[in-house]
């Protein structure tokens, strides 16, 4: 467990192929979580991915912090032609992207096969 880290918090990051990784978020993902998950985004996006498909499926809760983070890495695989996809089917956490227009930022689909489709990892 890392030091600082609520128990019930977890990422985990799945390498597809030279381009794709996956990172599995569990927990609340909020001020205190949001680093961790920046530090894992900028650490694939390091090692050459240019997709990234952020599974939020399991997390209990998205604030504003994790928000901001998810945009920077937007914008930082956007410079290198990349994609991010959310993988997303709690419907409080869709609502949330819908209502700060974040769906329309980020592609948001329900399962974690369609994002990888999507990006056309392992392919």
């Amino acid at each position: 467990l890392e030091s600082g880290m609520p128990a019930d918090f977890s990422i985990d990051g799945t390498e597809i192929d030279d381009r794709t990784s996956v990172l599995v978020v569990e927990g609340d993902l909020d001020l205190f979580t949001a680093p961790e998950l920046r530090e894992r985004i900028n650490g694939a996006i390091d090692d050459g991915a240019t997709n990234l498909v952020i599974d939020v499926s399991n997390a209990t809760a998205v604030d504003s912090t994790a928000l901001g983070v998810l945009i920077g890495a937007r914008k930082r695989l956007r410079v290198r032609e990349g994609e991010m996809i959310v993988v997303c089917s709690s419907p409080t956490i869709l609502r949330m992207l819908e209502i700060t227009g974040l769906d329309e930022v980020f592609a948001v689909v329900p399962s974690r096969g369609e994002a990888l489709e999507a990006v056309g990892a392992g392919s």
